[in-house]
């Protein structure tokens, strides 16, 4: 897959039977999902309410898509950097700088 211009990280899932790859390309500086899920973050221009930011990465497929009624933590998809991301007591979530 290097070869061909793509490299591939890993999403880590509760049950080890979801576990996914993702496929970027090969310039692409992310290593790992956390990394991908912030730099999408950086350039989403919506509300930033935790549920919404859900829904949006379930549009664009980084997640599975919430269900009507389902509601996820954003924090449950942050494994490796757990600090690039914090969600306050109102469920807004915050970008920290890198």
């Amino acid at each position: 897959m290097t070869d061909q211009g793509y490299h591939a990280i890993q999403k880590f899932n509760g049950d080890y039977r979801y576990d996914e790859i993702i496929i970027l390309k090969k310039e692409s500086s992310i290593k790992n999902f956390d990394e991908l899920i912030y730099t999408l973050l950086c350039d989403y221009e919506g509300d930033f309410h935790e549920q919404a930011i859900l829904k949006y990465l379930g549009e664009k497929g980084i997640i599975r898509e919430l269900k009507s009624g389902n509601t996820h933590s954003l924090l449950s998809y942050i494994k490796n950097d757990p600090q690039i991301v914090r969600v306050d007591e109102g469920g807004i979530v915050h970008l920290e700088s890198r």
